[in-house]
């Protein structure tokens, strides 16, 4: 964590690892006809993993219903800043999507030079659901989240941060 994070961020963070879902680029526009053509959904996961296999199956469910075909590429690597930097350059039309997970709010805050955060992505719906839950060791002096957060700024790149898949 750094000291420019705010207590907001911290706390979005952490809620951010509880919601996994689908994402567009750009704001949301009424159009009469969506989709008129296909949909190119970039996942930041390996190919057959559970995220891919989730991801297939809401979008051959919306591509029957819609009769138009979406796309999906498997684009790992590089915690998902490849996936992200790409669908965060797509035109802001709806047609390009991507799957949100716990890392594309860590992302930001630990890569200095991203040309995308979190705000760069409209949420269309909740995929997944994983609750989780902030632990320490035992041995940490703090019992709440403000003294956990007061605890990493007074002594800087002592802890480690674990996030899940």
């Amino acid at each position: 964590m750094t000291a420019k994070m705010k207590r907001r961020d911290f706390i979005a963070l952490l809620s951010g690892a509880a919601i996994a879902g689908m994402l567009v680029t750009g704001a949301a526009h009424a159009q009469t006809n969506f989709p008129n053509r296909p949909i190119h959904m970039v996942v930041p996961y390996p190919a057959g993993g559970i995220v891919d296999i989730a991801t297939r199956i809401v979008t051959d469910k919306l591509s029957e219903i819609w009769h138009q075909p979406i796309v999906v590429e498997a684009k790992p690597g590089a915690s998902g800043n490849l996936a992200w930097d790409q669908v965060s350059r797509a035109e802001p039309d709806g047609y390009t999507w991507t799957f949100l997970g716990p890392a594309t709010m860590a992302n930001p805050r630990m890569y200095a030079k991203l040309r995308w955060s979190e705000k760069s992505f409209v949420p269309i719906g909740a995929t997944v659901w994983g609750p989780s839950a902030l632990v320490v060791h035992p041995s940490l002096p703090v019992n709440t989240v403000t003294e956990f957060v007061n605890h990493v700024r007074k002594n800087p790149g002592i802890l480690n941060l674990a996030i899940p898949p």
